[in-house]
């Protein structure tokens, strides 16, 4: 159960790595830029980790597909998670398989160092020789903290808070870290 927290908050970590894509779009105006259009966001280490059950999950392929709605909102319309293993004492030995659920996810910025992304729900699922062999872990909450970075059009997490990790053995606070690239550096957000 441990490492399906922990494949969870890898997913968790890859939802808001797509978050930080989107972000950055918005440097013209407070908020998201340009209005109106759409971004493939990519990341190569988006993870999550449940400290308090040592597991997690790191994804080396993650893509997410985002709209500038408005100024205010990128919302994130699909999201893949492809090449993921798990991680921590709970999760080593294991593959992932992380799957979001009930998209559209909301991204906004209070400022450039606090990229939110709101609804996260990805479920992993670990397989292997892992203490969490066969358990699934569903990563859910609003993901905060997140950096923008306007010169890279990129939005990186950092050991981020705001998920929950549900599994088994129960629920637990979960950490998302990786970094979001927008494929087209069209991508802006300002405060």
């Amino acid at each position: 159960m441990k490492k399906l927290s922990k494949k969870s908050l890898l997913l968790f970590a890859a939802v808001l790595s797509l978050s930080a894509f989107a972000m950055p779009s918005m440097a013209s105006a407070t908020g998201w830029e340009p209005v109106g259009s759409t971004h493939l966001l990519t990341s190569a280490d988006v993870s999550f980790n449940a400290p308090a059950v040592a597991s997690g999950s790191i994804c080396n392929h993650s893509t997410f597909e985002g709209h500038v709605v408005s100024t205010a909102v990128l919302t994130i319309t699909t999201a893949t998670f492809d090449g993921c293993t798990g991680t921590g004492t709970n999760g080593t030995g294991c593959t992932t398989t992380a799957a979001p659920t009930n998209l559209d996810w909301r991204a906004t910025g209070l400022s450039t160092t606090n990229i939110t992304i709101d609804g996260v729900n990805v479920d992993v699922r670990y397989s292997g020789t892992c203490a969490l062999n066969g358990q699934t872990v569903r990563v859910t909450g609003a993901l905060s903290g997140g950096t923008a970075n306007n010169a890279t059009h990129s939005v990186t997490y950092s050991a981020d808070v705001g998920l929950t990790a549900h599994s088994a053995l129960g629920s637990f606070a979960a950490t998302v870290s990786g970094t979001f690239r927008d494929v087209q550096q069209t991508l802006i957000f300002a405060d």
